[in-house]
């Protein structure tokens, strides 16, 4: 399962034998899920809306997964057997990458699982 997360939330609950991740380019730009300065900032800047930047990071996960396909896979796994939380600054998770890249996750986790289904009918 995932959860979102704010930094610097100290009323946040984690749940016990939690995987915490700070998915932000600032803590960790090399993270695969973490967006790019540009996107940030353009963002932030009011260069880019939401919907552009939605797109955006979309784009930038597929490009990553082309490359880095087992550390988007050990990451789903890890969901599907411990709670992870996505952790950035943005106040509002609605509008922050954490929420993207928690159905990204979940869409990669429901791949597998079909995946896995399909080799047993086999």
């Amino acid at each position: 399962m995932i959860y979102l997360a704010r930094i610097g939330d100290t009323k946040a609950n984690f749940k016990p034998h939690a995987v915490i991740l700070d998915i932000t380019v600032k803590d960790h730009p090399e993270h695969i899920l973490s967006p790019t300065w540009k996107m940030v900032l353009d963002f932030k800047n009011g260069n880019t809306t939401w919907k552009e930047y939605k797109q955006q990071y979309v784009e930038l996960l597929e490009e990553r997964y082309k490359t880095r396909k087992g550390e988007f896979l050990a990451l789903a796994e890890m969901a599907r057997l411990h709670p992870v939380y996505f952790r950035c600054y943005c106040p509002d998770e609605n509008m922050c990458h954490r929420s993207l890249a928690k159905r990204a996750i979940y869409r990669l986790i429901s791949i597998k699982i079909k995946e896995e289904k399909d080799a047993v009918k086999r």
